[in-house]
């Protein structure tokens, strides 16, 4: 029995590839979106309008509170020349800042701790619901929906984890400050 041919192997190679890359076409890489693509939809009242909720929350100003006078302070006794620049910092105040690769251009890291900083990047739900309103469709599509927050755990990570003092932090209390469900016929 004879070997294989080298010119069979790099056609079967050739077309493993492009079948992969044809799989990979279908899916979508999930980037960050920014605030500013969520409001599109979520500050219309029919859906329970949670930008107002966001905007009223500390996390809607938590990049713009280091430029405070104490913030600033403290930073630089942390050796932090420009908090609202450092990864010590933005970790907690603004969402996705150690990964700019992810970030659409209406993506803005001084929107503060904005949708996606618990929903997850938001470009495939944006995409599929602007693809179903756009067909005259209803509802949710498939892959659309975002994930529900990580609950407490994940919110301890800034509001008891911080590389500095914070105030007591009681979850529950601070859960009903922010939360901002659809309304129930969603």
């Amino acid at each position: 029995m004879r070997g294989i041919s080298p010119a069979v192997v790099i056609l079967a190679g050739f077309l493993a590839a492009v079948s992969w890359l044809m799989a990979q076409e279908g899916k979508r890489t999930p980037k960050y979106v920014g605030v500013e693509k969520c409001i599109s939809c979520h500050r219309a009242d029919s859906l329970g309008n949670q930008f107002r909720r966001w905007l009223g929350t500390p996390h809607s100003r938590s990049w713009v509170m280091l430029q405070m006078k104490k913030a600033r302070e403290h930073a630089h006794g942390m050796g932090v020349e420009d908090p609202q620049k450092s990864l010590l910092c933005l970790k907690c105040h603004a969402t996705a800042a150690e990964d700019t690769s992810l970030w659409y251009r209406s993506f803005h890291p001084e929107d503060g701790v904005q949708c996606e900083a618990c929903h997850g990047p938001g470009s495939v739900h944006a995409e599929l619901m602007m693809e179903q309103m756009e067909a005259g469709g209803e509802g949710v599509p498939e892959g659309a929906m975002l994930p529900k927050p990580k609950g407490e755990k994940f919110c301890l990570t800034c509001h008891q984890g911080a590389p500095h003092p914070v105030e007591k932090f009681y979850y529950k209390k601070a859960w009903k400050r922010i939360c901002h469900p659809l309304p129930k016929d969603r």
